[in-house]
């Protein structure tokens, strides 16, 4: 009886551990990209939204993809990346 409940509930933890981000990695600079769903996998437990600046002042290329947050939270410091960091399914949007 009490052992089915608990068995579905521990198979819902090991789901929902596996984030879900928007992939989106341009081909070439200035082209745009194909937007798809990437599985981010174990070690990497954030999306991330990047834009890297190309000339004075103008953000060019883009990309969005999983990443380790504590790689995020370093490639904010570079002053010729603009990025940001989450950890919710699906919340890398630019």
């Amino acid at each position: 009886g009490g052992a089915v409940p608990f068995r579905m509930i521990l198979n819902l933890l090991f789901i929902s551990e596996a984030l879900n981000c928007h992939r989106c990695t341009p081909t070439k600079a200035g082209e745009s990209c194909r937007l798809s769903v990437e599985t981010c996998k174990a070690g990497k437990d954030a999306c991330a939204a990047a834009s890297f600046l190309r000339a004075p002042c103008e953000f060019s290329r883009q990309s969005r993809l999983c990443m380790a947050l504590s790689d995020c939270r370093m490639l904010q410091m570079n002053a010729y990346i603009q990025i940001s960091c989450c950890s919710e399914d699906m919340c890398n949007t630019l």
